[in-house]
């Protein structure tokens, strides 16, 4: 009940010193402005940093060269090859793992 008494006042004493009112304004919108963009920023790289779904589930793919080192695996783009056989047997399985996988989170 105090505060609702107090809101008219305190209205007014801002009418009455606009320097300070503007001061506290603009001091208001640039902290609210500010950890905005600090959220923003936070999110966007630690939180959820790649712009597309199930962005967890990306993998980078390694393999022993010749010499025993490690090499990123590339991949072309292009019109996709023909699948081996069984290949699809396989990818049926992979999808239906995937799935129970996904149901039991």
């Amino acid at each position: 009940m105090r505060l609702l008494q107090d809101l008219p006042y305190s209205v007014r004493q801002l009418g009455k010193i606009p320097g300070f009112t503007f001061t506290a304004v603009v001091s208001w919108a640039l902290g609210i402005g500010a950890t905005t963009a600090v959220f923003s920023v936070i999110y966007a790289t630690l939180v959820n940093p790649y712009p597309f779904a199930a962005a967890d589930r990306i993998m980078r793919l390694t393999a022993l060269n010749k010499a025993g080192k490690l090499e990123l695996v590339e991949f072309k783009s292009g019109p996709d090859p023909a699948p081996a056989p069984g290949a699809t047997d396989r990818k049926r399985a992979r999808d239906g793992v995937s799935r129970r996988a996904l149901r039991s989170e």
